[in-house]
């Protein structure tokens, strides 16, 4: 397929590499690892990942740096892409950053240059994967110089032409798995690829010396300063009285001890309430964002196919019209060849002489041959152009209902949208209407924005409003009274 020149809008992982790369992430948690990509780019413009080649037994893995074992990458490329029917062709990389930290460093983007300059015309697609805290891939097209455009990731086999798919004959998925685990070549120099170079380099060292001599250690000594001592009386006083202090002493220890343990464990059970509240709505916020992810990529799905379903019935068409064309011409040259053999019949019926009717007798049979053959042609040309136009059709009626799929897909995802939103307000509500209703860990100044919150009902702030009676705040005559307007003389609350 030609793909010179052929701008990047998406990139479409088979499940195999989608695999590949989050077991090796998850393999190398939490340093820094990397792949590369291997595949086809479509005329439609999406690049096709289907393979994913290890980084190797000698690579480097740190928490913020990544060196690819280049030996064994290139010669267990190389390997794979001869393993499908269909060569697969380099188109990139990918690795993975720490944290949330999808963007590319400076040693990224001499990596980056080095395989967009491997073939100019299109560039190499290169891939960031965090986890924070759930696995995510951002994929980015590059052109050289270094030009990055952010593009759209899908996954799954099932919108991935087949035939890039198919092995060669007697070629299993094992076979290609053994060769990524195949031992490799021990003691060589990797190639950086991402991040920053090692903070320090092996073998260095810094001399110290930390030992003093004896003759400074004799030198040093320990001066203790005695207390005067204590008068006659003050001596007595305290000897005599020493078991009360002691008691006293205990006492108030013991307090002081009560104290700090009662209030640390206030204060663990606080945080903890806290914590828990915090986790619960992480998770809910996690659970939403999964549901309305999980519809936009269906919905982004069902856009591909529509695209490819598109395309396919325009070449279906085109393909209709060239048989039908082709039909006509030889529709044309069998009406010749008629014409031409009732020329010679009538020649044969005007001839006089024995070698005048030899001549239109062999001019009438290669009339009736080419006739034959003309009428022979067009029949299996017509034919095909029916065949033909009966496949444009089929495309056609595939396109219009991927298009409703299309449709449908978006229309749900619109909706999980809508449901998570509801969903969260509810939740936010749920929030408020528990913080409001726990008196015994709110402040005066909450007490008081509970009673304005109209989100809650004015049941839900009714303890809110009988516990602000009982304190001083500012402003909680205005609050109270604009409570009482809205909730207690309309009746609503008691």
């Amino acid at each position: 397929m030609d793909i010179e020149n052929q701008k990047c809008v998406g990139v479409v992982f088979s499940d195999r590499a989608y695999k590949d790369i989050k077991a090796e992430t998850e393999d190398k948690d939490p340093v820094e690892t990397g792949g590369i990509l291997l595949g086809h780019v479509l005329s439609t413009g999406h690049w096709v990942v289907v393979e994913v080649i290890p980084p190797g037994d000698n690579s480097t893995h740190q928490y913020a740096y990544f060196e690819y074992d280049e030996h064994f990458v290139n010669m267990v490329a190389d390997q794979i892409a001869n393993k499908y029917e269909q060569k697969l062709e380099l188109l990139g990389l990918w690795h993975r950053h720490p944290g949330s930290m999808d963007f590319f460093s400076g040693t990224d983007d001499g990596t980056n240059i080095k395989f967009a300059e491997i073939n100019p015309s299109f560039g190499a697609i290169s891939g960031l994967v965090n986890i924070d805290p759930r696995f995510r891939i951002t994929m980015y097209h590059v052109d050289s110089p270094l030009n990055y455009t952010k593009v759209e990731t899908f996954f799954g086999d099932d919108i991935i032409p087949a035939e890039l798919l198919k092995l060669k004959d007697g070629v299993k998925h094992e076979d290609i798995d053994a060769i990524k685990k195949q031992k490799k070549r021990p003691n060589h120099q990797p190639t950086p690829s991402s991040d920053s170079q090692p903070v320090s380099q092996p073998g260095q060292a810094t001399p110290t010396n930390t030992a003093s001599t004896d003759e400074q250690r004799e030198k040093q000594q320990v001066i203790i300063e005695r207390p005067e001592t204590l008068t006659g009386v003050l001596k007595k006083f305290v000897l005599e009285h020493a078991v009360l202090f002691c008691l006293l002493l205990v006492f108030i220890v013991g307090i002081g001890v009560f104290a700090v343990v009662y209030l640390k464990n206030a204060a663990d059970e606080l945080d903890t309430r806290k914590a828990e509240i915090a986790a619960q709505e992480k998770r809910d916020a996690a659970e939403l964002e999964a549901k309305k992810a999980a519809a936009e990529l269906e919905a982004k799905r069902e856009e591909v196919r529509l695209k490819m379903a598109q395309a396919e019935a325009e070449v279906k068409k085109a393909e209709a019209q060239a048989a039908q064309a082709k039909y006509l011409t030889a529709q044309a040259k069998a009406q010749a060849a008629a014409d031409n053999l009732r020329e010679a019949e009538a020649k044969l019926k005007l001839a006089t002489t024995e070698e005048e009717r030899k001549a239109a007798e062999k001019s009438k049979k290669a009339a009736e041959t080419a006739k034959t053959n003309a009428d022979n042609t067009a029949a299996q040309l017509g034919a095909d152009a029916k065949k033909a136009q009966e496949e444009a059709e089929a495309a056609k009626k595939a396109a219009t209902s991927a298009a409703g799929s299309a449709q449908a897909a978006a229309e749900n995802a619109e909706q999980s949208a809508k449901n998570a939103q509801a969903a969260a307000e509810q939740a936010s509500i749920e929030k408020q209407r528990s913080f409001c209703r726990d008196l015994e860990n709110i402040s005066r100044e909450d007490l008081v924005k509970c009673l304005q919150n109209k989100k809650l009902s004015c049941r839900d702030r009714a303890d809110a409003y009988a516990a602000l009676k009982q304190v001083e705040v500012e402003g909680k005559a205005e609050v109270e009274s604009a409570f009482k307007t809205e909730c207690v003389k309309d009746g609503k609350i008691k």
